[in-house]
Protein backbone atom coordinates (compact mmCIF):
# COMPACT_ATOMS: atom_id res chain seq x y z
CA UNK A 1 0.00 0.00 0.00
CA UNK A 2 1.44 3.61 -1.04
CA UNK A 3 2.43 6.27 1.74
CA UNK A 4 -0.36 8.45 0.08
CA UNK A 5 -2.97 5.96 0.10
CA UNK A 6 -2.17 5.58 3.98
CA UNK A 7 -2.56 9.36 4.18
CA UNK A 8 -5.60 9.60 2.82
CA UNK A 9 -7.27 7.28 5.06
CA UNK A 10 -5.49 8.52 8.29
CA UNK A 11 -7.03 12.18 7.27
CA UNK A 12 -10.41 10.49 6.67
CA UNK A 13 -10.28 8.83 10.05
CA UNK A 14 -9.31 11.84 12.06
CA UNK A 15 -11.89 14.07 9.97
CA UNK A 16 -14.60 11.46 11.19
CA UNK A 17 -13.38 11.30 14.62
CA UNK A 18 -13.48 15.71 14.76
CA UNK A 19 -16.93 15.33 14.02
CA UNK A 20 -17.88 13.09 16.46
CA UNK A 21 -16.03 15.01 19.14
CA UNK A 22 -17.71 18.16 18.24
CA UNK A 23 -20.93 15.89 19.18
CA UNK A 24 -19.55 14.81 22.61
CA UNK A 25 -18.68 18.49 23.00
CA UNK A 26 -22.24 19.83 22.19
CA UNK A 27 -23.63 17.28 24.95
CA UNK A 28 -21.25 17.98 27.80
CA UNK A 29 -20.90 21.97 27.82
CA UNK A 30 -23.36 23.72 29.96
CA UNK A 31 -26.73 25.28 28.54
CA UNK A 32 -24.79 28.57 28.54
CA UNK A 33 -22.71 28.10 26.38
CA UNK A 34 -25.04 26.37 23.97
CA UNK A 35 -26.10 29.96 22.44
CA UNK A 36 -23.12 29.39 19.90
CA UNK A 37 -23.97 28.10 16.92
CA UNK A 38 -22.97 24.28 16.47
CA UNK A 39 -20.63 24.79 13.28
CA UNK A 40 -18.82 27.23 15.87
CA UNK A 41 -17.97 24.01 18.17
CA UNK A 42 -17.12 21.84 15.03
CA UNK A 43 -14.68 23.99 13.96
CA UNK A 44 -13.22 24.44 17.52
CA UNK A 45 -13.12 20.71 17.66
CA UNK A 46 -11.98 20.20 14.11
CA UNK A 47 -8.95 22.61 14.41
CA UNK A 48 -7.41 20.66 16.84
CA UNK A 49 -8.25 17.38 15.38
CA UNK A 50 -6.33 18.95 12.12
CA UNK A 51 -3.64 19.91 13.68
CA UNK A 52 -3.14 16.85 15.50
CA UNK A 53 -3.53 15.02 11.54
CA UNK A 54 -1.03 18.13 10.42
CA UNK A 55 1.84 17.02 13.29
CA UNK A 56 1.10 13.24 12.48
CA UNK A 57 1.29 13.36 8.67
CA UNK A 58 4.78 15.75 9.22
CA UNK A 59 6.13 13.00 11.36
CA UNK A 60 5.71 10.04 8.98
CA UNK A 61 6.62 12.13 5.67
CA UNK A 62 9.91 12.83 8.23
CA UNK A 63 10.32 9.09 9.47
CA UNK A 64 9.83 7.95 6.00
CA UNK A 65 12.51 10.52 4.59
CA UNK A 66 15.00 10.14 7.37
CA UNK A 67 14.75 6.04 8.13
CA UNK A 68 13.49 4.57 4.96
CA UNK A 69 16.95 3.13 4.00
CA UNK A 70 17.00 1.27 7.23
CA UNK A 71 13.55 0.62 7.32
CA UNK A 72 14.25 -1.45 3.66
CA UNK A 73 17.48 -3.06 5.25
CA UNK A 74 15.53 -4.48 7.73
CA UNK A 75 12.76 -5.88 5.66
CA UNK A 76 15.63 -7.31 3.26
CA UNK A 77 17.21 -9.07 5.94
CA UNK A 78 13.65 -10.41 7.08
CA UNK A 79 13.63 -11.71 3.29
CA UNK A 80 16.98 -13.33 3.37
CA UNK A 81 16.49 -14.46 6.49
CA UNK A 82 13.14 -16.54 5.43
CA UNK A 83 14.93 -17.64 2.46
CA UNK A 84 17.94 -19.52 4.46
CA UNK A 85 14.82 -21.23 6.54
CA UNK A 86 13.18 -22.66 3.43
CA UNK A 87 16.50 -23.74 1.73
CA UNK A 88 17.96 -24.75 4.78
CA UNK A 89 17.05 -28.55 4.19
CA UNK A 90 18.92 -28.56 1.17
CA UNK A 91 22.14 -26.76 3.18
CA UNK A 92 22.24 -30.08 5.33
CA UNK A 93 20.77 -32.79 3.32
CA UNK A 94 22.45 -34.51 0.64
CA UNK A 95 20.30 -37.39 -1.21
CA UNK A 96 22.17 -36.30 -4.48
CA UNK A 97 25.40 -36.77 -3.28
CA UNK A 98 27.39 -39.11 -4.98
CA UNK A 99 25.50 -38.18 -8.28
CA UNK A 100 22.97 -40.54 -9.15
CA UNK A 101 22.01 -42.03 -5.99
CA UNK A 102 18.64 -41.39 -6.51
CA UNK A 103 18.39 -43.76 -9.25
CA UNK A 104 20.96 -46.53 -9.26
CA UNK A 105 20.08 -48.46 -5.76
CA UNK A 106 22.09 -51.57 -5.32
CA UNK A 107 19.94 -54.57 -3.53
CA UNK A 108 20.64 -56.95 -1.52
CA UNK A 109 20.95 -59.77 -4.05
CA UNK A 110 24.50 -58.04 -4.94
CA UNK A 111 25.91 -59.54 -1.96
CA UNK A 112 23.78 -63.13 -2.05
CA UNK A 113 21.43 -61.66 0.76
CA UNK A 114 17.74 -63.41 1.54
CA UNK A 115 15.59 -60.14 1.69
CA UNK A 116 12.27 -58.43 1.24
CA UNK A 117 11.67 -54.93 -0.72
CA UNK A 118 9.47 -53.49 1.06
CA UNK A 119 7.48 -50.27 0.36
CA UNK A 120 5.64 -48.31 3.90
CA UNK A 121 3.75 -45.48 4.03
CA UNK A 122 4.65 -43.00 6.93
CA UNK A 123 1.91 -41.17 8.98
CA UNK A 124 1.53 -38.18 6.47
CA UNK A 125 1.09 -40.86 3.33
CA UNK A 126 5.01 -40.64 2.08
CA UNK A 127 5.97 -43.81 0.38
CA UNK A 128 9.66 -44.94 1.36
CA UNK A 129 11.82 -47.90 0.22
CA UNK A 130 13.09 -50.54 2.76
CA UNK A 131 14.96 -53.86 2.20
CA UNK A 132 13.81 -56.16 4.72
CA UNK A 133 17.20 -58.87 5.33
CA UNK A 134 15.68 -61.77 7.03
CA UNK A 135 17.17 -65.09 8.06
CA UNK A 136 15.09 -68.17 6.68
CA UNK A 137 13.74 -71.03 8.85
CA UNK A 138 13.10 -70.87 12.38
CA UNK A 139 15.86 -68.54 12.89
CA UNK A 140 14.07 -65.89 11.17
CA UNK A 141 11.52 -65.94 14.40
CA UNK A 142 14.31 -66.35 17.03
CA UNK A 143 16.96 -63.86 15.66
CA UNK A 144 17.71 -60.23 16.83
CA UNK A 145 16.03 -57.47 14.32
CA UNK A 146 18.02 -54.71 13.89
CA UNK A 147 16.21 -51.34 12.39
CA UNK A 148 19.73 -49.77 10.63
CA UNK A 149 19.46 -46.10 9.71
CA UNK A 150 21.79 -44.57 7.68
CA UNK A 151 23.97 -41.48 7.58
CA UNK A 152 23.47 -38.59 5.26
CA UNK A 153 23.78 -38.55 1.60
CA UNK A 154 23.42 -41.87 -0.70
CA UNK A 155 21.07 -44.85 -0.18
CA UNK A 156 20.27 -47.91 1.56
CA UNK A 157 22.45 -49.77 -1.76
CA UNK A 158 25.59 -48.09 0.06
CA UNK A 159 25.41 -49.73 3.47
CA UNK A 160 24.88 -53.27 2.05
CA UNK A 161 28.11 -53.91 3.92
CA UNK A 162 26.91 -52.69 7.21
CA UNK A 163 24.21 -54.92 6.98
CA UNK A 164 25.83 -58.22 5.79
CA UNK A 165 28.02 -58.30 9.10
CA UNK A 166 25.17 -57.72 11.15
CA UNK A 167 22.84 -60.65 8.97
CA UNK A 168 26.58 -62.86 8.97
CA UNK A 169 28.67 -62.36 11.84
CA UNK A 170 25.74 -60.83 14.56
CA UNK A 171 23.19 -63.38 13.11
CA UNK A 172 20.40 -60.49 12.59
CA UNK A 173 17.71 -59.66 10.52
CA UNK A 174 18.03 -55.97 9.50
CA UNK A 175 15.54 -53.23 7.48
CA UNK A 176 16.99 -51.10 5.65
CA UNK A 177 15.12 -48.21 5.87
CA UNK A 178 15.52 -45.06 3.01
CA UNK A 179 14.07 -41.79 4.45
CA UNK A 180 12.29 -39.62 2.08
CA UNK A 181 13.94 -38.12 -0.52
CA UNK A 182 16.57 -40.32 -0.35
CA UNK A 183 17.40 -42.97 -3.20
CA UNK A 184 13.92 -44.93 -4.31
CA UNK A 185 11.72 -43.31 -1.59
CA UNK A 186 9.52 -40.37 -2.35
CA UNK A 187 9.00 -37.43 -0.85
CA UNK A 188 11.26 -34.23 0.28
CA UNK A 189 13.55 -34.83 3.41
CA UNK A 190 12.89 -32.80 6.47
CA UNK A 191 13.98 -32.97 10.17
CA UNK A 192 10.37 -33.88 11.10
CA UNK A 193 10.00 -36.00 7.90
CA UNK A 194 13.14 -38.15 9.20
CA UNK A 195 11.04 -38.69 12.68
CA UNK A 196 8.04 -40.01 10.81
CA UNK A 197 10.01 -42.10 8.71
CA UNK A 198 11.69 -43.55 11.74
CA UNK A 199 8.56 -44.20 13.56
CA UNK A 200 7.65 -46.31 10.53
CA UNK A 201 10.05 -48.36 10.14
CA UNK A 202 9.36 -49.07 13.78
CA UNK A 203 5.80 -49.84 13.46
CA UNK A 204 6.45 -52.11 10.33
CA UNK A 205 8.62 -54.55 12.19
CA UNK A 206 6.57 -54.19 15.29
CA UNK A 207 3.35 -55.22 13.07
CA UNK A 208 5.11 -58.23 12.01
CA UNK A 209 4.12 -61.81 13.45
CA UNK A 210 7.44 -63.81 11.82
CA UNK A 211 10.06 -61.97 14.09
CA UNK A 212 10.62 -61.55 17.69
CA UNK A 213 9.44 -57.95 18.51
CA UNK A 214 10.71 -58.41 22.02
CA UNK A 215 14.19 -58.83 20.27
CA UNK A 216 14.19 -55.25 18.10
CA UNK A 217 17.54 -52.89 18.08
CA UNK A 218 17.64 -49.49 16.73
CA UNK A 219 21.18 -48.64 14.95
CA UNK A 220 22.25 -45.28 13.31
CA UNK A 221 24.83 -44.15 11.41
CA UNK A 222 26.51 -40.55 11.39
CA UNK A 223 22.57 -38.68 10.74
CA UNK A 224 20.90 -42.02 11.34
CA UNK A 225 22.46 -41.46 14.53
CA UNK A 226 20.22 -38.43 15.75
CA UNK A 227 16.97 -40.60 14.27
CA UNK A 228 18.10 -43.66 16.34
CA UNK A 229 18.04 -41.50 19.38
CA UNK A 230 14.97 -39.32 18.87
CA UNK A 231 13.04 -42.45 17.98
CA UNK A 232 14.49 -44.34 21.14
CA UNK A 233 13.65 -41.51 23.74
CA UNK A 234 10.02 -41.92 22.49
Amino acid sequence: MKLTHICLMFWRAVRQASLAAARCIQGVLPARMMKFPRTVWSGVASSYFWSACSYALLTIFLFNWLYGGYLMFFFLLLTIAGVVYEVQDMLLYHPDHPERSRLLVRTPAACALPYENIQLLTEDGVRLNAFFIKHRGNMLATAPTVLFFHGNAGNIGDRLPHAQRLYAECQCNVLLLEYRGYGRSDGRVSEHGLIMDGHAGLDLLLSRSDIDTSKIVILGVSLGGAVAAKLASA
